[in-house]
């Protein structure tokens, strides 16, 4: 439940509205750590090749959808885009040469 609701035009962080170096900001002392454990080789935090595929799933329910409610979805899509006011957000995050 939220207990405070965040001031400004975005109201998640790390964000491309607050001017701050864009990225996570993890910080060692307070975030997760690992406990010590002797296995005899490196302990690799890694994620799997999965995690880069941000597309199937979206894909695949936009697939599973009548005619009607993928042009519904790619109407409110086209809507809710044309209102973003920052052109790096608009080309995809892409810098404007």
């Amino acid at each position: 439940m939220a207990m405070m609701n965040p001031k400004g035009r975005a109201n998640y962080e790390p964000n491309s509205w607050s001017g701050e170096a864009a990225g996570p900001r993890e910080s060692p002392a307070k975030g997760f750590q690992s406990y010590r454990a002797d296995e005899g080789r490196a302990k690799l935090r890694i994620r799997s090749e999965t995690f880069a595929d941000h597309y199937s799933q979206a894909r695949q329910f936009y697939v599973s959808q009548t005619e009607v409610e993928q042009k519904h979805i790619a109407d409110a899509l086209i809507f809710k885009l044309s209102k973003v006011e920052r052109l790096e957000i608009r080309s995809h995050g892409r810098p404007i040469s």
